[in-house]
């Protein structure tokens, strides 16, 4: 595992042991997180092939038009990685490398 991995890991455990508590991101946290619109929640099957057999997992993922992001022109459309939290007031959302602030809703599902 690299260290960039290892890094990513560290905070995302530390961030889910703050949320299991009630706490949300810090503001400073939020503040500087990409905007996402027109985001929607995506159940996803992955694959996972082992040399033994093959499995099939489901995960949830987050989809939208990032906004304000660097090195993005505004309001590209992406698929995140796996969701890990969506916070209930729908106002943040959580995936395994990013904390994203939460625009408006999709009318379509995902």
């Amino acid at each position: 595992m690299s260290l960039v991995q290892d890094h990513f890991d560290r905070v995302l455990r530390l961030d889910v042991e703050r949320y299991l508590k009630g706490q949300g991101p810090r503001p400073v946290e939020l503040a500087s997180a990409p905007l996402l619109e027109r985001w929607c929640v995506n159940l996803v099957y992955e694959r996972i092939e082992t040399a033994s057999s093959v499995l099939f997992k489901d995960t949830m993922s987050l989809s939208g038009h990032v906004a304000k992001r660097p090195g993005l022109t505004d309001e590209v459309l992406v698929t995140m990685t796996i969701l890990i939290w969506l916070d209930r007031n729908e106002k943040w959302a959580r995936t395994k490398h990013l904390l994203y602030r939460l625009g408006s809703r999709s009318d379509v599902a995902g």
